[in-house]
């Protein structure tokens, strides 16, 4: 049950990576008024069973609140197999580590090991540092 508070665009990928998927439900959380037009019509119009959409009042930071609490009881965490999507969970972390050493080995040409590796700089544009912290 993978339960992101969004800034934008992480409730709108993880609908997309699991939208229709049988035995797993998304819920979704964005701050109303706060993301962009697209970024809201992208997380609303989707139409499928397991993926739940709610606007809350305030600020992302207001909606990670109650969901830190939430994810602190580990009971709860357990008796329903929630999961975070949002960049609180380290596995984001993970995954997007990969994506850079993929990108980079694209990018270099580094074909195989041996020698010096070239530099590459990335610049990650974000708003709330998440992709980078």
């Amino acid at each position: 049950f993978p339960s992101p508070g969004t800034s934008g665009d992480t409730g709108g990928s993880a609908i997309q990576s699991a939208k229709g998927l049988r035995g797993l439900d998304v819920l979704v959380v964005f701050p109303r008024g706060r993301i962009t037009p697209v970024q809201e019509k992208h997380m609303i119009t989707c139409l499928e069973d397991n993926v739940h959409v709610f606007a809350a009042d305030g600020s992302s930071d207001d909606i990670d609140q109650p969901l830190r609490r939430l994810f602190a009881d580990q009971d709860l965490v357990r008796a329903h197999g929630l999961m975070s999507l949002n960049s609180v969970n380290w596995s984001r972390v993970m995954v997007q580590l990969a994506h850079f050493i993929y990108a980079y080995l694209q990018l270099s040409g580094v074909k195989q090991a041996g020698g010096d590796l070239p530099e590459l700089e990335v610049v990650v544009p974000t708003g709330g540092a998440g992709n980078i912290a």
